[in-house]
């Protein structure tokens, strides 16, 4: 709010602030941003690949605990500096940012240690297994001047925004209903053959519907933020099995799940993993008051079925890296103060949707998310 003052002063006071703001951004290419990644397997190799194509990241240091992973991506990477241990790496390194792609089971304890040093940090999704771990990571960076962003790369995906840009445009109205496909075909057994913990309901903190299924509802709250929708107020899950399905102890199959939003629109997510040919069903619609908006299998195209109008196609730009565009917002963020898309408490308040998402399974009832508000 500007103090009282005459116009010429009240756009001196506006004009000053655009400023501050531009060389804020701009020092982001003059001071090198110095990210240390905790984790070297298939996420945190996607995280190098987007520090080396951001302009003002640099990475420092890595952590792996296998010997072999951690020597392969040390020569890979050329970094000099690998630890078997991320908090022998955050005790013992200067470096002003981490990236956290380990296991699940790892997030809370290593988020913590990094916030006690007065780290950034970039947490891969989700941000924890449990609310209790999400917010005692919260809880932590609140006490720093550090910021805690989770890497929720869905909501960097090219589509994403193609999709909010339609819906605040009001090109479909209302929204009315949503559905969100994701459908995989696991073999007729769960199982992730790139890393062992994904095979652990412990390690993970869930199954298929908090591994994939959080994308899903992180997408889908972000096009009701735009449509001034509200939050999801009820969550509704069933589980699909067949007899012959094999997964670990209390792990989820398909599932099919329903959130209700505060206006009344509803969401219906459907996540498969005994659903052949998946690859063409892969799609989004979004039906509201005045059209309908679709997105196809591959995420490359949108199309507007609006009233008494053709069908609209809609080209996405499918070449954009959403991790080059996540690490570049993470960047600005830290040197910045620019908004995230994937802040730690909204994040954490989509982990509390999955975790609703879950006690609707045990239940069989309708379950109301424990949200944060701050």
């Amino acid at each position: 709010m500007y103090p009282k003052a005459n116009e010429p002063q009240k756009e001196f006071y506006l004009n000053l602030t655009c400023l501050k703001i531009v060389l804020r951004i701009a020092s982001k290419y003059t001071y090198m941003i110095r990210l240390a990644l905790a984790g070297c397997g298939w996420a945190g190799e996607r995280h190098y690949g987007a520090i080396q194509s951001t302009d003002g990241a640099e990475l420092v240091a890595i952590a792996d605990s296998d010997p072999s992973t951690r020597a392969r991506r040390g020569a890979e990477w050329d970094v000099d500096r690998a630890y078997d241990d991320y908090r022998a790496m955050i005790r013992r390194e200067d470096f002003d940012a981490i990236v956290i792609a380990l296991p699940h089971h790892l997030h809370e304890a290593a988020a913590v240690a990094a916030a006690r040093n007065g780290i950034h940090i970039l947490c891969e999704k989700p941000i924890a297994r449990t609310l209790r771990e999400a917010d005692t990571m919260l809880d932590a960076i609140s006490r720093t001047d550090g910021t805690l962003i989770v890497a929720e790369s869905a909501r960097y995906q090219p589509w994403v925004e193609n999709v909010e840009s339609c819906l605040a445009d009001g090109k479909i109205g209302q929204p009315v209903f949503l559905e969100y496909n994701r459908l995989q075909h696991y073999g007729g057994a769960y199982g992730y053959d790139r890393s062992d913990w994904l095979n652990d309901p412990q390690k993970l903190g869930g199954g298929p519907w908090l591994l994939n299924g959080i994308h899903n509802v992180s997408v889908l709250r972000g096009f009701a933020g735009v449509t001034n929708s509200g939050d999801v107020e009820r969550v509704f899950l069933r589980e699909f099995r067949t007899p012959t399905f094999e997964a670990p102890a209390g792990m989820e199959a398909s599932v099919r799940a329903t959130l209700a939003f505060e206006n009344g629109s509803t969401a219906a997510i459907k996540l498969g993993v005994e659903t052949p040919h998946h690859d063409q069903f892969n799609d989004v619609r979004i039906h509201g008051t005045e059209g309908t908006l679709v997105v196809d299998h591959d995420k490359t195209r949108l199309t507007l079925f609006a009233a008494d109008t053709d069908p609209v196609a809609i080209d996405v730009n499918a070449d954009v890296d959403q991790y080059e565009r996540q690490m570049n917002a993470f960047i600005d963020t830290v040197v910045a103060g620019a908004d995230s898309r994937s802040p730690g408490l909204r994040e954490r308040n989509t982990l509390a949707i999955v975790r609703a998402g879950y006690e609707s399974r045990e239940t069989g009832e309708a379950i109301t998310p424990s949200y944060r508000t701050g």
